[in-house]
């Protein structure tokens, strides 16, 4: 950022220059000069330079991007939370606007779900800044149409041979887009040919717009990175689901979907991109509630075996059916074999022993409210964070969470 900030601070100080310049030709009177007593002309004495304002650095509210944004220039906010998104989840989306001291608009940053397709004719780059992450602020001209419809574009791009005003750099999952605003440029009031865009893009002003651009740093945040103080789960709506026969309900994301097991003893929750989050199951003796009962740990097999991440007490139990049945739990767990993650209700002692029995004896049935595991069922949650990263802490395990905070179970199903 020191190299960056050097460049745009040259930038500044030929504004400064040129304002003082400006000054002493049209409105300060010239000192006349003295004699000394020797008769020597003694010079006037001269003014140190007024020491050129830093810029500052603006950084975005969820941290995905910086740069340095000239004295007296200010940022118009307009950022927000796009509800749904296709990864089943809100994500923050920044908008900002560059305004200069008079508060005309010279540069726009945007960042997280956009389109970044378009269609032209031809292109041709006039000058560039090379940048870190393989980026450069270039300038462009462009065609459309039958190629008479010509557009001049200043951006940082990732490709200046074909340049495109939003940056995926490798390692990010977030559309970037930084780029000015030459309205403010005179030289591109009118461009109707290659002539006057190349007059335009070789504008001093657009000289000084690719120094600024050329100040931008990202972060390679995960998609559904939020400002401080933005809780994800409060800013999408919810909805309660009720079985048809009264034995269970639970909260969840309106944009998640429920659908029912082809027995109609069970439940599914997915997202909207697909991928299955938690599996309810209320069985009674007639359908193998016994048989699950039995199942429940004593010493972790193999496969039972699991590492609890977090975990909260739940009580989603009507009372009748919470006798003998003990303390349970909501916990977050890797479920082993190359970091499978899920959510699950389990019994308290069979988590304190790392032991992964999704099944719940009641009485002589058993339920179930978990993330399927032990399925060769595919787009379960897991597969959607290989290894398990990203997903503590991701809107869909925090979801997965309140989901089952929610649950009430009040009969099992006959």
């Amino acid at each position: 950022m020191a190299a960056r900030a050097s460049r745009i601070r040259t930038a500044i100080a030929g504004f400064a220059l040129a304002t003082l310049l400006a000054s002493c030709a049209t409105g300060a009177d010239v000192e006349e000069e003295s004699v000394g007593a020797s008769g020597t002309p003694t010079a006037p004495p001269t003014a140190s330079p007024e020491p050129t304002p830093e810029p500052t650095t603006f950084t975005t509210q969820n941290g995905t991007a910086s740069f340095l944004l000239p004295d007296g220039w200010t940022v118009e906010d307009t950022s927000e939370t796009d509800l749904v998104t296709n990864h089943g989840g809100p994500a923050w989306q920044n908008w900002l606007t560059l305004l200069d001291a008079d508060g005309t608009p010279r540069a726009h940053y945007g960042d997280g779900y956009a389109d970044d397709v378009g269609a032209v004719a031809q292109t041709g780059t006039v000058q560039s800044i090379a940048m870190v992450d393989g980026l450069h602020a270039a300038a462009w001209w462009s065609t459309s149409g039958e190629g008479d419809d010509w557009h001049v574009d200043a951006a940082v791009v990732a490709d200046v041979t074909s340049p495109n005003s939003t940056v995926v750099p490798e390692g990010f999952d977030r559309l970037h887009s930084f780029s000015a605003d030459l309205a403010a440029v005179p030289e591109c009031a009118s461009v109707t040919d290659e002539a006057s865009a190349v007059a335009c893009l070789e504008a001093p002003g657009t000289t000084e717009a690719l120094e600024l651009l050329a100040t931008l740093e990202l972060e390679p945040l995960p998609w559904d990175a939020m400002p401080a103080g933005v809780d994800p789960l409060a800013t999408v709506p919810w909805t309660r689901f009720d079985s048809a026969d009264g034995a269970i309900a639970f909260e969840h994301p309106a944009a998640w979907t429920v659908e029912g097991t082809s027995d109609g003893h069970g439940f599914w929750l997915t997202t909207p991109d697909g991928y299955e989050t938690l599996h309810f199951s209320l069985l009674t003796s007639e359908w193998g509630g016994s048989d699950l009962a039995a199942m429940a740990c004593t010493d972790p097999t193999a496969m039972q075996t699991m590492t609890v991440i977090e975990s909260e007490a739940v009580t989603p139990l009507a009372a009748d059916l919470a006798d003998d049945v003990g303390d349970l739990e909501i916990v977050t767990a890797d479920y082993g074999y190359g970091g499978f993650v899920g959510v699950a209700i389990l019994r308290a002692q069979d988590a304190a022993i790392g032991c992964l029995s999704q099944t719940v004896p009641i009485g002589d049935g058993a339920i179930w409210a978990a993330t399927a595991w032990g399925t060769d069922a595919p787009m379960q949650i897991y597969a959607k964070y290989p290894g398990g990263e990203g997903f503590v802490g991701s809107f869909d395990q925090l979801a997965m969470v309140r989901v089952l905070r929610t649950l009430e179970i009040r009969h099992l199903s006959a």
